[in-house]
């Protein structure tokens, strides 16, 4: 399967361009991390570090992020690409809940101690994670958590994406998988090497997931598949 990484300033560009207009960000980098001292909603900015060349022997790559949402000094970000290609639930196909779910592990420990020095973990925000109902149906969104790194849920996406219940895709959710990310088996789309990505909120069954398509359109699928992508959020402190 062909696949082709679209390099990093144009796809910033095309986040950029439609969710605000932008200035500079302010950043510090310093061996021990990055502190981001400012930003704006819609820029761009670097913060960790994880492989992502699929070429170990240079070193991880700073994770280029986008910043969805500012309030109270603190920053809400959404990495620009699908860093790892994981399963929602690797431990039980027909089970959906954020709060059990294997990828909700793997963020918050491998993930989070590989891509992130001790003292950007200090800026990193302990968010309280609470998932309603979809659509008022049996399902529940399964228990509050508390995470450092999560995935967006539905309500999320449609209010940082201008969706609607008429309109429930957006050319800013196709997203691009990391070449490391593609190499470890994202599924990619033939035409354009975009891939899936995980969103955290339950579908119509318990075996449903919430997911973005190729295409940028939310649709469900079993948790179990270990070829959709991996598109991790966080708040930070700024400063």
């Amino acid at each position: 399967m062909k696949i082709r990484i679209i390099p990093a300033i144009l796809a910033a560009a095309a986040v950029a361009v439609t969710l605000c207009s932008c200035s500079k960000s302010e950043t510090t980098g310093t061996s021990a991390g990055t502190v981001i001292t400012d930003c704006n909603v819609g820029e761009t900015v670097t913060f960790g570090s994880y492989e992502q060349d699929n070429d170990t022997s240079d070193g991880a790559e700073a994770i280029e992020w986008t910043v969805l949402d500012k309030q109270d000094g603190k920053a809400l970000l959404i990495s620009n690409y699908a860093l790892e290609a994981k399963a929602f639930n690797d431990e039980a196909w027909n089970s959906s809940r954020w709060d059990t779910c294997s990828l909700r592990t793997w963020l918050n420990d491998e993930f989070y101690n590989t891509a992130f020095s001790s003292s950007e973990q200090e800026k990193i925000q302990t968010t309280d994670i609470t998932d309603e109902d979809i659509k008022g149906l049996s399902n529940d969104g399964g228990n509050s958590t508390q995470d450092k790194v999560f995935i967006l849920s539905s309500d999320e996406i449609v209010k940082y994406y201008n969706l609607s219940e008429d309109n429930l895709s957006h050319d800013e959710l196709v997203l691009m998988p990391t070449e490391y990310a593609a190499a470890h088996g994202a599924a990619t789309y033939f035409e354009d090497g975009s891939c899936w990505w995980w969103m955290r909120s339950e579908g119509y069954f318990a075996s449903d997931i919430l997911a973005v398509d190729y295409n940028g359109k939310l649709d469900y699928i079993n948790p179990d598949n270990d070829d959709y992508c991996v598109r991790p959020a966080l708040w930070i402190t700024l400063g």
